[in-house]
């Protein structure tokens, strides 16, 4: 009987450990939500700082990240290109 009484108290214990647990994901769920949208609206507040500071629109920011993303995708396209080159030399050598 006693070890019964000893398991049902343990039972208890890690029940109500659990509980507690579970309070604390929640809250730790809610802090990284508030963190989160914190970020957000810091990121926003930023990208608005600098286009003031810098005298841009949204659509002049807009176009300038386009034209850097299609130097970026170029500048991949011709490091495949060579990749393909240097591994068909490689492969016609051997």
């Amino acid at each position: 009987m006693a070890k019964l009484k000893d398991l049902e108290k343990k039972q208890q214990k890690v029940e109500q450990e659990l509980e507690k647990a579970k309070i604390g994901l929640e809250k730790a769920k809610k802090l990284v939500k508030k963190k989160e949208e914190e970020l957000k609206f810091l990121n926003a507040d930023l990208i608005s700082s600098l286009l003031v500071e810098n005298d841009m629109t949204m659509s002049e920011l807009t176009a300038m990240f386009s034209e850097n993303n299609g130097r970026i995708d170029s500048k991949e396209s011709m490091v495949q290109e060579e990749f393909v080159h240097e591994t068909i030399i490689t492969t016609n050598e051997s």
